[in-house]
């Protein structure tokens, strides 16, 4: 965090053990996070637990004054890649832009739009993916739009 900006991100692996698997099978994904907000508000985190405080706007927004609550733009990048050896799970990379709006501290907003960049399928009996049915699917236009009212006490 930096003043109303802030990046994260985090890359993910777990190793595959058991009967029918390979030594050094595992499943990876990561991702990277910012946003920022036009309000001026920052993030803070619990320092125990790491979990997200709740975000107090400098101005509530009011019907009859000047206050806006808070807002926040925000965008990220993920990725995950299921297959490895016995484990054909395929995989996908995706982009995420969004707008949050915190009118008080107990209430969310939040918008978002993501597109799919790839889907990767797998090829059943072979290592690797299929790209032609991955090209398939990513010309699909995998696109989703979400909203989603959060009302916390």
């Amino acid at each position: 965090m930096y003043g109303p900006a802030s990046l994260q991100g985090e890359y993910l692996r777990t190793n595959i053990n058991g009967v029918g698997y390979n030594n050094g099978e595992h499943l990876t994904g990561a991702y990277v996070f910012g946003s920022f907000f036009l309000t001026g508000e920052s993030k803070t985190y619990h320092v125990r637990n790491g979990a997200a405080n709740r975000i107090r706007p400098k101005q509530p927004f009011q019907w009859n004054g000047p206050g806006w609550g808070a807002w926040e733009v925000a965008a990220g990048w993920d990725y995950i890649d299921m297959s490895s050896g016995a484990v054909k799970g395929g995989g996908a990379e995706m982009l995420r832009l969004g707008v949050n709006w915190y009118p008080h501290s107990n209430v969310k907003l939040q918008s978002n739009f993501q597109h799919m960049l790839a889907i990767h399928v797998p090829v059943s009996g072979a290592a690797g993916y299929d790209k032609r049915r991955s090209e398939g699917w990513n010309h699909g236009n995998l696109d989703v739009f979400m909203t989603q009212l959060q009302v916390d006490f």
